[in-house]
């Protein structure tokens, strides 16, 4: 069994080990050593990455014996080999930060809010905590955040000590696994104890801080996502930058940003109904035109215009409306969409038009004898086969 050297110092960064076994496979050389100090996958943490004599470690897994196998990136081991191991020192340290920072989190909410943690998923961007709750008030993760953030700056000693299952009932532990045999148990000062295998920073102050950054409902929970050390100072760097740059855009304190938008948001409102009235109005008079200059076969006019980037559903209100207005066949596109609309005197059906068009030219269709589409109307040739499906409601017109 493989000496797990990180259970009683997390800041072994380096060490030297015996290659008991080495065997390759699909995602990697996986390699077994006498005694190791890379965390595995475990416990809600990442694991450990690093270097293992001259080959990078890209995977650290616990097998179903409870041994631990290292995936390297080549092939450079065999057994009986000494080798040195080198922990990538920053990723371990950012670990240690947010698991230590996840314990005194999950106790402060415990304490504000009564609501204990599920489960906790340290990751190497976010992390979070499941908490047994529907519903957590605003004001209450401040409170938790707050005291969670007290207990970072009063540098409390994080103590590691072992015992079986009977000593565990004399110590405040929050929660004991539900097994036999020795147990790791992780004190954060006189706040918090708990049961834990992960790597854990010596002091609480090292966690630097702990920033909750949103909360998210799963499976009728609340779960915290949270920042810890230089994660967290980066996330806060990302953000300042932000309200800066808006700052500065919007020519005011970064305290009158919300009003500012809010501000903006209803000139937009009012510009947005503006545009759209202008756009009715100009659209009448578009319509005016067309239906003036459109051709004329029996009676029946055909108006056809390309509109870019318009709306379907403003645009089939339209196609409908001109159709109501005047005796026609109305052919209205825009991008790969095709709509059509008759007038009921026109003695022309909608749907029979789009099948017509679509059995010519490809693309699908379908709708009803008033009011028809097709999409999926291929841009190359476009102009020709519509001109060429002009030809055939005017045959459709003459037939009638």
């Amino acid at each position: 069994m493989t000496q797990r050297l990180y259970l009683d110092n997390s800041y072994i960064f380096d060490f030297d080990a015996v290659v008991e076994s080495a065997a390759v496979s699909d995602s990697g050389t996986a390699v077994v050593l006498s005694q190791t100090a890379f965390y595995p996958e475990t416990g809600g943490q990442p694991c450990d990455i690093g270097t293992i004599g001259n080959s990078k470690v890209i995977r650290v897994i616990e097998n179903e014996n409870g041994g631990i196998v290292h995936y390297l990136e080549s092939v450079t081991t065999s057994p009986g080999e000494k080798v040195r191991g080198i922990i990538d020192r920053d990723r371990r340290l950012e670990n240690m930060r947010a698991h230590t920072g996840q314990h005194i989190l999950s106790q402060a909410f415990i304490q504000v809010a009564g609501a204990e943690t599920v489960s906790a998923h340290m990751g190497l961007d976010e992390s979070t905590i499941e908490l047994a709750t529907e519903a957590l008030d605003p004001d209450l993760i401040l409170d938790t955040e707050k005291l969670a953030n007290s207990i970072v700056l009063k540098n409390v000693p994080v103590n590691i000590s072992y015992h079986n299952r009977e000593e565990l009932q004399a110590l405040a532990v929050r929660r004991i696994p539900d097994r036999e045999g020795h147990f790791r148990i992780v004190r954060i000062g006189d706040f918090e104890c708990t049961a834990c295998g992960g790597t854990h920073c010596a002091r609480s102050g090292e966690v630097g801080i702990i920033k909750i950054i949103r909360k998210e409902k799963i499976r009728g929970h609340i779960r915290i996502v949270f920042l810890t050390g230089f994660r967290a100072l980066e996330d806060y760097g990302r953000k300042h930058r932000v309200v800066t740059d808006l700052s500065v855009k919007l020519t005011c304190h970064f305290g009158d940003i919300p009003d500012s938008i809010e501000k903006l948001s209803e000139q937009k409102f009012a510009l947005g109904k503006e545009v759209s009235r202008m756009g009715s109005r100009l659209f009448e008079f578009e319509i005016d035109e067309l239906m003036n200059t459109a051709p004329e076969f029996n009676g029946i006019r055909i108006i056809f215009k390309d509109w870019p980037e318009t709306d379907l559903n403003v645009l089939r209100e339209r196609a409908i409306k001109v159709a109501r207005a005047v005796k026609s066949a109305v052919l209205f596109i825009s991008g790969d969409k095709l709509l059509i609309s008759v007038s009921p005197e026109s003695g022309l059906n909608a749907a029979a038009l789009a099948k017509l068009f679509t059995e010519q030219f490809g693309g699908k269709g379908g709708g009803n004898p008033a009011f028809a589409q097709a999409g999926a109307v291929e841009p190359a040739g476009r102009e020709s086969f519509l001109n060429a499906f002009i030809e055939m409601i005017k045959d459709e017109i003459a037939g009638k």
